[in-house]
């Protein structure tokens, strides 16, 4: 039996669904990879970008090609651990020239997720994606099927920050040059 507590919840809850802000799509790589590539405009309209997941050469010449653009954009990457084998090679080599290039870079082993985080405090704009895509050629070419979700929903949003910020700040969150040491990567 409904009361009328639930039939103003309702209601309340249909017209959210409804504010942009509020919606939650799905999307696919090919969203994905056409988003990521607007990674110029995404320096100019916020104030902080925050990635995780695994990183390729595809990935780090776009921040290469980007970030000297004068920009104010504090971007972090925070990768997923990887071992000594091709796909390690090329995490470890992108984050590298990501870090070369004033991207901020920790690397965890307890974290596998993977999420695109676009914020600005001061316009009150932001955008998160989260799923399986990874910051690779695979990925970014449609070569491997990937599906996640985005929103600019701010509690969403907000609460995937606060996640990372406590990831990257924990005292298992390594530095690039630590975690190559400590795992035996040679230069």
């Amino acid at each position: 039996m409904s009361t009328k507590w639930d039939e103003i919840y309702e209601s309340i809850f249909e017209r959210l669904k409804k504010l942009p802000r509020f919606k939650v799509r799905i999307v696919t790589e090919d969203e994905f990879t056409n988003f990521i590539k607007r990674f110029d405009t995404h320096l100019q309209n916020y104030e902080e970008i925050w990635m995780s997941g695994y990183f390729d050469n595809s990935y780090a010449r776009i921040v290469e090609k980007y970030y000297h653009t004068g920009h104010l954009c504090d971007i972090r990457a925070l990768s997923l651990g990887f071992r000594k084998d091709a796909r390690g090679q090329q995490n470890a080599k992108a984050l590298e020239k990501m870090e070369n290039n004033g991207v901020e870079v920790r690397v965890n082993e307890n974290l596998h997720a993977r999420m695109y985080i676009a914020y600005n405090a001061q316009t009150v704009t932001m955008t998160m994606f989260l799923g399986s895509f990874d910051y690779t050629k695979e990925c970014m070419s449609g070569a491997r099927r990937d599906i996640g979700i985005s929103t600019s929903n701010p509690d969403v949003i907000l609460g995937a920050r606060g996640f990372f910020i406590d990831i990257f700040t924990s005292s298992d969150s390594k530095t690039l040059f630590d975690y190559k040491r400590e795992k035996g990567f040679t230069s």
